[in-house]
């Protein structure tokens, strides 16, 4: 009775605890999610090579933790400018 209690604990607290860390995720986009939506709404479509070297160079910027020039994932709006800018500087450099 005692080991199903504690599987029982242990799998609510799982599922309680996988979640939140899945909701996180999807609040602070890493990088090169945000440079793809971003190129998708200037029209570049995603097998172009324009795409593919762009998000390749945002790629090797990111830092530990997805970190994108000392500016965390989770300091959204500072994070999304400083990607989006150096995306136009990326597109500016191809041509």
């Amino acid at each position: 009775m005692k080991i199903a209690l504690v599987g029982l604990v242990l799998g609510l607290t799982l599922f309680a605890v996988v979640p939140l860390a899945h909701a996180e995720a999807d609040e602070c986009p890493a990088a090169p999610s945000i440079a793809a939506h971003y190129l998708h709404e200037q029209g570049i479509k995603s097998g172009s090579e324009t795409f593919k070297n762009v998000v390749s160079v945002i790629s090797k910027q990111m830092g530990p933790q997805t970190d994108f020039n000392n500016v965390k994932a989770c300091d959204t709006e500072q994070y999304k400018r400083l990607v989006i800018f150096n995306v136009v500087n990326s597109l500016n450099y191809s041509k």
